[in-house]
């Protein structure tokens, strides 16, 4: 029932994506991560690689609790040119510290760093590196920014209800640059903002993605991507912010470091209305596809395109029908109308519709704020690719101007029959 081309736990709990780089053609992935238990509990960072982004091995846990608190979310750059002093090309993390004290959170940011590519780990002496009063401090996305050779690290920082931006010169020493608010209304606080350059030749702009707990369909998580330009400092906004996936579990999305080109993220297939009460066997959570962006302008168009970061090749399969097999996954594809049910041993788990309507998921299960149904609309009724994995749907619509993501109750036996003209490939 474990995925087989998402990362997972092999045990315990995962939630938000950590620490995504590419790294000597490796792909590492860190992750919340509770080995003790299957819910949210003292926060560790998992680790899985690959070198395919298709199939993932475990590591060991690469970073746990210490004196100076738990271990929450954060980012991994390559410091190709030692400005840290941990030496050139070592792989450092920028994380924060949480710990409760006095009945107050406290969040601050702190530092790990690898000189074996990724296999273990050493802090730093000197943590915390960035402190601050408030209780919502968290997250940091870290890059690389030289647009005229005069370089600086540049963190991205969600702080309470804003956006904030530091500059370093060394991941040591960091100074407030700017801020921004997004214009978007919830009771919680912003989480796991990342900020995306997107290099289109005719029109270069940035991507500003931050995750917020209720801003998704029926008050599931959701991220919310706004587009605008960066100069370092500040960022300033071209368009108002929308949802990038149109389904209730897609969170927390982070971009890998160490990529040339367009960007690719990766999320948290979840969402915190259920998350802690999905049925369990002794692990909980999945990380989402990797996942390609790209700049999309064509008017009337969404403004970005989402497709999967890899081409997702296997045997062919005759439809209309497909058996689960432990170990692998299904991909549909589709250039017109097209219905997938997915069937579990008490009836339909899921049933996606897509035709010249939109796109229409209808989804059951026993758990709450579960069996609802989700609308999407489709611009081009053209090039839709459908992925299925153990527990997992992940829909990239008019190609991958519609996303929509989902997870799905198969249960240990489940099966997919599907309706028009498409073709199946078990991956």
């Amino acid at each position: 029932m474990r995925p087989a081309i998402h990362v997972s736990p092999a045990r315990g709990w995962l939630n938000d994506p950590n620490g995504l780089c590419r790294h000597r053609g490796v792909w590492h992935a860190f992750y919340q991560h509770d080995p003790n238990t299957d819910t949210h509990g003292r926060m560790h960072w998992g680790h899985a690689t690959s070198t395919d982004l298709i199939r993932w091995r475990d590591q060991p846990v690469a970073l746990a609790p210490d004196d100076l608190g738990e271990i929450y979310s954060g980012s991994v750059v390559i410091d190709e040119d030692d400005t840290a002093g941990f030496g050139a090309g070592a792989l450092v993390a920028v994380f924060t510290h949480h710990f409760v004290e006095d009945g107050r959170q406290v969040q601050r940011q702190s530092l790990a760093f690898s000189l074996d590519g990724g296999t273990s780990w050493d802090t730093f002496g000197g943590n915390p590196v960035l402190e601050s009063s408030e209780p919502d401090f968290r997250d940091p996305k870290v890059f690389r920014f030289a647009p005229s050779g005069d370089a600086a690290w540049v963190m991205v920082l969600a702080v309470g209800d804003v956006v904030q931006f530091f500059r370093s010169p060394d991941l040591r020493a960091w100074e407030q640059a700017g801020s921004y608010r997004l214009p978007v209304e919830s009771t919680h606080p912003l989480e796991c903002a990342d900020l995306l350059r997107l290099d289109d030749p005719t029109d270069p702009a940035w991507l500003l993605t931050v995750a917020l707990v209720d801003v998704g369909p029926f008050g599931h998580s959701g991220t919310v991507g706004v587009i605008g330009d960066f100069d370092g400092s500040r960022f300033t906004p071209r368009s108002a912010p929308w949802s990038i996936d149109h389904g209730p579990d897609f969170y927390a999305a982070q971009s890998f470091s160490g990529v040339a080109g367009a960007p690719v993220i990766m999320g948290w297939l979840n969402s915190w209305r259920y998350a802690k009460l999905l049925p369990s066997l002794g692990r909980r959570g999945t990380l989402s596809l990797p996942r390609r962006i790209e700049r999309a302008n064509a008017p009337g168009a969404a403004p970005i395109t989402v497709r999967p970061a890899v081409e997702l090749r296997g045997a062919p399969v005759d439809p209309p029908h497909w058996t689960s097999v432990p170990g692998r996954a299904l991909t549909v594809a589709a250039d017109g109308d097209v219905r997938v049910r997915i069937v579990g041993g008490h009836g339909d788990v899921a049933t996606l519709s897509i035709d010249d309507h939109g796109l229409l998921l209808e989804r059951q299960g026993e758990v709450p704020h579960f069996a609802q149904s989700y609308r999407a609309p489709i611009t081009l009724h053209r090039d839709h690719l459908v992925v299925i994995d153990h527990g997992t749907l992940e829909v990239f619509a008019s190609g991958g101007a519609s996303v929509t993501s989902a997870l799905v109750l198969t249960g240990r036996d489940w099966s997919v029959e599907v309706e028009g003209d498409a073709t199946l490939v078990e991956v």
